[in-house]
């Protein structure tokens, strides 16, 4: 670990520069996957079509997420929408890192964050959490999120809100079992210690692949607690005065015998994607069992909203 924190000036950088790449016709440093230079014609998900864990600014606009390349295996790429139609994708090349995995987009596109290995981390037990931001010709070099955030365990599926909170699983120690999920906020243009979420959430079973709302009010998340259907099961919490609730599971359509995981709400909340046993899945949630309250789905943000309520 190099970096204990993410200082306000380097973010404000960021920030700056990701609102010239997310206007530009062509985002710097990408190039053609060779999967299809056509561009796609959009269905009616907001998800980009052969994109796994896409994860999509607040307007669903362009997105960024895995993309299985024959060549070099799974790559992070990214996609733009434009009316109707899906650009192909295009590689973000991150070469000082292994292993890039589970990329999050801020609602606002300002910066990403993602998963991966070290120059010298050999596996996926040495997995820390990025910073990465687009700069002129390019990327800048990522930044790890430092000890405050990352451990001596691994650390995976990190998520935004739009005050800047972040929240990721990780398998460290001192958690309720064997991978728990953890949330740090945002002050002053830096995170503060990453802290367990604490029960309902947390349990002596496993809670992985967490995603947030972009108002930080709705988590959903993948555990093999008591009461689901097989190996993992997706679950949904609010978060009220008092806490998170209750995690309900998602029920029937979403849960299955295997492994569900890594969810992901489209924009306003109509559409989940997730994957079950190693395949892309997506749904309506007009068919969940319970109704989504609409003041708690991902909204649509102003461009000029500030990232972070304390700035």
């Amino acid at each position: 670990m190099t970096m204990g924190r993410v200082d306000l000036s380097v973010l404000l950088l960021a920030f700056a520069l990701g609102l010239v790449a997310a206007c530009s016709q062509q985002p710097p440093g990408l190039s053609e996957t060779g999967a299809g230079r056509a561009w796609r014609p959009a269905d009616s998900s907001p998800f980009p079509p052969e994109v796994w864990r896409p994860t999509l600014v607040a307007d669903g606009s362009r997105a960024v997420g895995e993309w299985m390349d024959p060549e070099s295996g799974i790559r992070l790429v990214q996609c733009r929408r434009v009316e109707e139609l899906w650009s192909p994708p295009q590689f973000l090349p991150f070469e000082k890192l292994k292993q890039v995995r589970h990329p999050c987009l801020h609602p606002l596109g300002r910066f990403l964050v993602c998963s991966a290995l070290g120059a010298t981390d050999q596996d996926d037990a040495d997995r820390d959490l990025y910073l990465l931001a687009p700069a002129a010709g390019g990327w800048a070099a990522p930044l790890s999120l430092g000890p405050r955030l990352n451990s001596d365990a691994a650390e995976s599926h990190p998520t935004l809100d739009a005050s800047g909170g972040l929240y990721f699983a990780s398998n460290r120690s001192g958690g309720a079992g064997g991978w728990d999920l953890y949330a740090a906020r945002m002050v002053r243009g830096a995170w503060g210690q990453a802290e367990a979420l604490a029960a309902p959430i947390a349990s002596p079973w496993q809670e992985r692949d967490p995603w947030v709302s972009t108002d930080g009010r709705l988590l959903l998340f993948a555990s093999d607690r008591p009461g689901g259907r097989g190996d993992l099961d997706l679950y949904l919490s609010w978060l009220g005065p008092w806490g998170w609730s209750q995690p309900l599971p998602l029920g029937p359509s979403w849960n299955s015998p295997g492994a569900d995981r890594s969810p992901r709400l489209g924009p306003e909340g109509r559409w989940l994607w997730w994957m079950r046993d190693g395949r892309p899945q997506r749904r309506e949630t007009a068919e969940l069992p319970f109704s989504l309250d609409p003041a708690l789905r991902p909204q649509q943000l102003p461009r000029n909203r500030p990232a972070f309520s304390d700035m």
